[in-house]
């Protein structure tokens, strides 16, 4: 993430990655964003337990580096 985009996030409270877009955006600023095929798990708070069963599912088709 640029560095940059922390100037939109509220400091000491919880915020949605989409508020921060919508800032961003509203703002007439750009940003990037990538497709992924496998999937995406926003971490947050009530989410955290299923991403980490959702990794130790999935954690055998990982490629292992050397």
């Amino acid at each position: 993430m640029d560095p940059k985009v922390l100037s939109f996030i509220p400091k000491n409270k919880p915020y949605l990655m989409d508020d921060v877009i919508k800032k961003v955006t509203n703002r007439k600023k750009f940003f990037n964003s990538f497709i992924t095929k496998n999937g995406f798990i926003d971490i947050g708070k009530s989410a955290y337990k299923k991403t980490c069963q959702v990794y130790i599912e999935r954690r055998g088709k990982f490629r292992k580096l050397k």
